[in-house]
């Protein structure tokens, strides 16, 4: 996470103590990203793919991604057009799937 959105997320939860320095210790991190990956998936309508793709490319990039590809998250994923994100959002959900079957939540590696 950039210090620039940390320091928007410590607004958010009243974090008037926060300095750039916390994004570095792993409970900060932790609560911070999972907030932020919060806003994205309310910000993108649920949508997992795009959450992630926010979460890795920024929000502008993803909705220009999202806008092209409708609401097909495997087309979504294809109009990625920056390698880094593409790959982090594939390998996310690839986890995300196993993570479910792992857990007992599909019969097999599966995503919602």
């Amino acid at each position: 996470m950039i210090p620039a959105t940390g320091r928007q997320i410590a607004a958010e939860l009243g974090d008037s103590d926060f300095r750039d320095t916390a994004l570095l210790k792993p409970g900060v991190s932790l609560r911070y990203g999972a907030h932020y990956l919060k806003s994205q998936l309310d910000a993108f309508g649920g949508s997992v793919a795009a959450a992630l793709a926010a979460y890795n490319g920024g929000p502008g990039n993803a909705g220009r991604w999202q806008e092209a590809a409708g609401d097909d998250d495997d087309l979504l994923l294809e109009t990625i057009d920056y390698p880094e994100t593409r790959t982090y959002v594939q390998v996310v959900l690839e986890n995300y799937a196993l993570y479910r079957y792992a857990y007992g939540i599909t019969n097999r590696p599966a995503l919602p």
